[in-house]
């Protein structure tokens, strides 16, 4: 009979490729994946700033301002701006008067009829941008030039 004896260094290293190959395994099913590994990559900021003040912050000290283009990101979001100390939070949603189509600020389209805004097709007027509501968790528009707490992603 032949019997092994492991280094603990080699158990170790085992271990880690085990837990490599398992993390691999439960991620490509991806409800597994956001049992076991969810990440909260938003952070509330609550200074007041402008929108285009906390855009050039989140892009300095972040990642981007938030974006919400899935039910997770927008859960995410949510719970930050439950804690937030202004009535209106800052989001990465910027109306584009040239094309009359709300944006996020990495330039994808955002519909007017979404769920998520608290008026549906509202019209738009220049000079604003997107925030969330913290009473009601929607998206409204809020005039550029007000400051409020905002949400950045990390990622």
């Amino acid at each position: 009979m032949i019997v092994f004896s492991l280094s603990s260094a080699v158990m170790v290293k085992l271990k880690f490729t085990f837990l490599i190959i398992l993390k691999v395994i439960l991620c490509t099913h991806s409800w597994i994946s956001q049992l076991f590994f969810y990440i909260d990559d938003m952070v509330l900021i609550t200074e007041k700033k402008t929108w285009e003040e906390a855009l050039v912050f989140c892009r300095k000290n972040y990642s981007d301002l938030a974006m919400m283009t899935d039910k997770e990101q927008q859960t995410m979001v949510q719970n930050k701006v439950k804690i937030a100390e202004t009535e209106f939070v800052w989001v990465g949603l910027l109306y584009a008067c040239f094309f009359e189509e709300w944006i996020w600020v990495n330039g994808h389209w955002v519909s007017s009829d979404n769920e998520n805004w608290q008026i549906r097709k509202e019209s738009h007027g220049c000079g604003v941008s997107g925030a969330m509501q913290k009473n009601q968790m929607k998206w409204v528009k809020r005039p550029l030039g007000e400051q409020y707490n905002f949400v950045c992603s990390i990622h």
